[in-house]
């Protein structure tokens, strides 16, 4: 598959549309629960896992309008451009957001990042810690009902039995992935990302509203939403 495809760097790219879509989405819900909360406050978002590239879909006069302030939660901290004077990053875990408080955000954002935690006991511990520091939640990941592995970019991947999955693995390189040298590279690539159904969502989430999001009319990612 055209890597191009999923280039964000790319306003044009396909990856790059579908965001935009979202992006409206998000908006939506930023609006509606700045709404419930005095103006000249500032709002301030937690983004898990989240990148300034991801923002830049966002009209900075949206920001600025909203007095918006982002903090970028990742493994590690990473530099940001002089011009991106509304955000912040540092360093944490998303399944354990020790030094906040609870509600200390207005929203709590992730976007395809609970997916690649690892255990069920880990997504666990992330959908609790996002419920705690922040009232409104908005939460995107891959659905593993649609027929292509957004990862590895390959049809019905994830579907398969995992020995054939590996042997795939070994055999080709698929999406970013390279080709897999070894069982363990081959097992680890394909442990790295554990897609969940609306149940499993749903589960995690339990007062969130679970909504789809369509690509040429099959569902293709899921979105939570707490808005209060």
């Amino acid at each position: 598959m055209n890597l191009n495809l999923i280039d964000y760097e790319n306003k044009d790219s396909l990856a790059s549309r579908i965001r935009q879509k979202r992006t409206k989405f998000l908006i939506s819900i930023i609006k509606a629960v700045r709404a419930r909360q005095r103006p000249e406050l500032v709002f301030r978002i937690l983004d898990v896992g989240g990148t300034y590239l991801y923002w830049k879909m966002v009209p900075e006069s949206f920001l600025e309008t909203m007095n918006i302030e982002i903090v970028l939660l990742n493994l590690s901290r990473v530099d940001l451009p002089a011009e991106a004077s509304r955000f912040s990053s540092i360093a944490g875990d998303a399944c354990d957001l020790k030094g906040m408080a609870d509600n200390e955000f207005d929203l709590v954002h992730s976007n395809s990042v609970i997916e690649h935690v690892g255990s069920w006991e880990n997504m666990r511990r992330m959908a609790s810690e996002m419920s705690r520091v922040s009232r409104a939640i908005y939460l995107q990941t891959p659905y593993f009902w649609f027929p292509v592995e957004p990862h590895f970019l390959m049809p019905v991947l994830h579907w398969l039995p995992m020995s054939l999955r590996c042997k795939l693995a070994m055999r080709m390189s698929m999406g970013n992935w390279p080709k897999a040298n070894t069982l363990d590279e081959a097992l680890a690539a394909q442990h790295s990302a554990v897609l969940l159904d609306k149940r499993m969502l749903q589960e995690l989430f339990p007062d969130c509203s679970i909504s789809f999001e369509y690509f040429v009319g099959f569902p293709k990612s899921l979105i939570a939403v707490r808005s209060c």
